[in-house]
């Protein structure tokens, strides 16, 4: 076996030199994807604030709990102004009329304003040459107990457009 290495030993060498060589250049390659690696991870590490990513990260959680209590404290307030706002008399209805033919410019008036559940009243006012009447009739549900006019059922039906609900 000696004899045998000792006829191949040029080879030998030039082989394992050009093996050192390519391990060389190998481990070249690797050190310098380990510094770029390095560096991106000192970066990600230090912030300009000095803070590392660490308190970075548990900054960002804390914000985070505080932005999804914030959000469901908001929530609970939009839910309660919607029950409020299903309940405010926001459709309103006015017709306009001259209640007798000696009185002209439509002085007399039927109001109605109810919430979305038809909750309300209607207040009419008649105006005559001799004063002023207002009369208030409750509605539920979009109806009355009261018999209506024709004008008060026009502004029930005026009302019944506004809002969101309609």
């Amino acid at each position: 076996m000696l004899s045998t290495l000792a006829q191949y030993s040029t080879e030998i060498a030039v082989v394992c030199a050009l093996l050192v060589v390519l391990l060389a250049a190998f481990v070249w390659r690797l050190s310098r994807k380990l510094k770029a690696i390095t560096e991106r991870f000192e970066y990600l590490m230090q912030t300009t604030s000095g803070n590392n990513l660490e308190s970075v990260l548990r900054e960002h959680f804390t914000e985070r709990s505080d932005h999804k209590r914030t959000l469901t404290q908001l929530e609970d307030r939009v839910t309660t102004v919607e029950r409020r706002l299903a309940k405010s008399k926001r459709h309103l209805g006015l017709v306009r009329y001259d209640a007798f033919q000696d009185i002209g410019g439509q002085q007399s008036f039927s109001l109605s304003l109810y919430d979305d559940n038809g909750d309300g009243a209607v207040i009419t006012s008649i105006i005559s040459r001799e004063g002023a009447r207002v009369f208030g009739k409750p509605i539920l549900g979009g109806k009355s107990d009261i018999s209506l006019t024709n004008e008060e059922n026009q502004a029930i039906m005026s009302a019944s457009g506004s809002g969101t609900n309609g």
